[in-house]
């Protein structure tokens, strides 16, 4: 039976209780809260007004008139006699009521249970009574707790009132069970050891408290995890797999490692890669889950390495410890080489602008077939024509044929054009396209972008998007295994990877290293719009001592700028002019780039070299048209010229022209 009470007296809230043998050898209630208030007053137990936690366990003798009040606090109690569910559920309670304390009377049938708490407890807790506090507070279901404390009474002496005890101790720094102090009914409490591992500016030094960290399997390779053997569930050690210091010493060192020197604590390294996860209607990852199923189970209380805390996190039993700082999901893209390819080349000019150059090449060339038949001023057309393209070769009759004119006439058509371009700022559009990098995520679907990720869970983050260009790529987006794959994809694919900003810069510093050195910072393109923001953390055992100096120790850290933006991009500039040097020294042909003028290669003439295939196909046919036109005029004038014969000797005199014979220079032939 559980009998809660609160603002008032405990012993009127307790009443009678009946009386047997036992009740001879029981402390009254009375001194066992007077007990309480002085480890109050000796600061074993917070001097705090939230209220006291107070589980009674059997019989206590009989009360004289209630009197003042032993506790300025509202008081919770709970009465029991097979007490081991009660106080176990008392310990789980997130109210803030401390200390939680149970007292020890007649009949009480109490021992810590062999199943560690699923999570720790919130508040110390007291035990009063005749109990074997040594071996009681090393029972695993009082491994969780931040400050435990035992006074073990011992019996009556014969002859006398006089009742005595000894005070235990177990807290979260020191882990061993130490004597502190004693205590008396004449003389009250005594303490002799004080220590708690916590020290006077609130910092923890344990004394080697092994801390169970449990180390979360993501998609990719990048963090990775030694195991002793295949079949062993630990970790001999951890690493990342990383090309940046600064992200190695942020992720592993600043995060992990020296938090095991900062409290002295002993890492222990669990793989829950084959753990089953922890079965709740939240969805998230499995790699979460299992972790989450980990340290609910009593079997961690950390994870590594840090991971996006999504708002259901917080519906799980687990706490968790971020950045303190939104950090946002962009892109990145590597500009390419510029290249002409068939779409570029349409892209070069308007649609106007095509049609006026299809025209005048059309009005030109008809204009040079007809140049022959206007005799002396055709000849100052064409050297006109040629004066206003500076050449020093006469295009007249004499020096070039009829049928070479309209092939001289698309061009001459074509450089009015683009003299005229050479003049106005149109010059950067008409010889190199101009570099537009995407920006946003429309821009990214306008130009044809696939998005790149090493994590799986990134695709369904984006498809619940509110913008409907990044659920478009969502839908689209690759999932890579390994992270050497995305610097390659990058340089050789028209991608964009996507991560949070410190993913980001390592990746950009894959890409520098793989492309030798042509790819210089100035070459990378960072997205100016966000897909989302989310904060970044580890996640904890519900109510872990240490969760409140991790809190204190990232505020520090984010003030220092540890961790900030600027320092990252330093260092990725300085590796991409070290990997710069490297070719130079090894002189390959990545040392020419960025400022200095790229070799050229086939691939780079892509563009001019089907330009010039355009051009050279729109000439032949302008010269096939005029041969098929000059045939056809040929064949018109000989008609013409012929005169129409009567006799038999018409189809000899036929005959005989243009071979040489009488009458082929025009002389007529006087038949007798």
């Amino acid at each position: 039976m559980d009998d809660t009470r609160a603002n008032g007296s405990t012993r009127a809230a307790l009443g009678a209780t009946p009386l047997s043998w036992e009740l001879s050898d029981v402390l009254p209630l009375t001194a066992q809260l007077s007990v309480l208030r002085q480890l109050r007053e000796q600061d074993l137990l917070p001097a705090a007004a939230d209220g006291l936690g107070l589980t009674l366990c059997g019989d206590f003798p009989p009360e004289p008139a209630p009197g003042p009040p032993l506790w300025d606090a509202p008081v919770l109690v709970r009465t029991c006699r097979r007490c081991q569910g009660p106080f176990r559920a008392e310990l789980l309670r997130d109210q803030p009521m401390l200390p939680r304390a149970l007292l020890q009377g007649a009949g009480c049938e109490y021992w810590p249970g062999a199943r560690p708490l699923p999570h720790w407890s919130p508040r110390p807790a007291v035990l009063l009574g005749r109990l074997d506090c040594r071996a009681g507070l090393l029972r695993p279901e009082l491994d969780r707790l931040p400050d435990a404390l035992c006074l073990q009474l011992d019996g009556r002496l014969p002859d006398t009132a006089e009742r005595t005890g000894r005070l235990f101790r177990r807290t979260f720094a020191l882990r061993a069970v130490r004597e502190i102090g004693s205590w008396s009914s004449s003389g009250g409490l005594r303490v002799t050891d004080y220590r708690t591992g916590v020290q006077p500016n609130g910092h923890i030094v344990t004394d080697g408290t092994p801390l169970r960290v449990a180390f979360i399997q993501y998609t990719s390779n990048q963090y990775n995890c030694r195991r002793p053997t295949p079949e062993n569930g630990t970790c001999s050690a951890v690493g990342v797999h990383t090309q940046m210091p600064l992200f190695r010493f942020i992720q592993l060192e600043l995060k992990l490692l020296e938090m095991a020197q900062q409290y002295n604590t002993t890492l222990e390294f669990v793989d829950t890669a084959r753990l089953p996860p922890l079965r709740t209607s939240v969805r998230l990852p499995r790699s979460t889950l299992r972790a989450v199923g980990l340290l609910a189970s009593g079997g961690a209380d950390h994870t590594w390495p840090n991971s996006a805390l999504q708002s259901a996190i917080y519906q799980l039993p687990v706490s968790m410890v971020d950045n303190r700082y939104l950090v946002p999901f962009s892109f990145v893209t590597v500009r390419r080489p510029a290249r002409l390819d068939a779409s570029q080349l349409l892209r070069l000019l308007s649609p106007g602008a095509w049609a006026a150059l299809g025209v005048s090449t059309v009005l030109m060339a008809a204009l040079l077939v007809v140049m022959h038949r206007l005799g002396s001023q055709g000849v100052r057309f064409s050297d006109a024509l040629a004066m206003l393209l500076g050449q020093s070769v006469s295009l007249g009759a004499e020096r070039l044929l009829a049928r070479h004119r309209p092939l001289v006439g698309v061009w001459v058509a074509m450089s009015l054009i683009l003299t005229t371009a050479f003049l106005s700022d149109l010059i950067t559009a008409l010889t190199v396209p101009r570099d537009y990098p995407p920006r946003t995520a429309r821009d990214l679907v306008q130009q044809n972008y696939r998005l790149l990720a090493d994590f799986g869970h990134m695709k369904t983050v984006y498809s619940h998007s509110p913008n409907p260009h990044v659920r478009k790529l969502a839908s689209e987006m690759e999932i890579v295994s390994s992270p050497d794959e995305i610097p390659q994809a990058l340089l050789g694919r028209r991608t964009a990877y996507t991560m949070a900003l410190p993913a980001v810069w390592e990746t950009v510093v894959g890409v520098m290293r793989r492309s030798n050195g042509s790819a210089l910072f100035e070459d990378i393109n960072m997205g100016a719009e966000a897909f989302g923001v989310t904060l970044f953390g580890s996640m904890w055992s519900k109510h872990h001592p240490l969760v409140e100096r991790r809190f204190a120790f990232a505020n520090r850290r984010l003030a220092s700028g540890l961790t900030s933006g600027r320092r990252f991009e330093e260092q990725v500039r300085h590796f991409g002019l070290r990997a710069r040097s490297d070719a130079c020294a090894r002189r390959q042909p990545a040392c020419h780039s960025g400022r200095v003028v790229r070799p050229l290669s086939v691939a780079s003439m892509h563009g001019p070299l089907l330009l010039c295939a355009v051009g050279l196909l729109l000439g032949l046919l302008t010269l096939l048209l005029e041969l098929t036109a000059a045939r056809l005029a040929s064949r018109r004038q000989r008609v013409r010229q012929d005169p129409v014969q009567v006799g038999p000797l018409a189809p000899l005199r036929s005959a005989s022209a243009g071979r040489g014979q009488p009458g082929s220079d025009g002389v007529p032939v006087v038949v007798p």
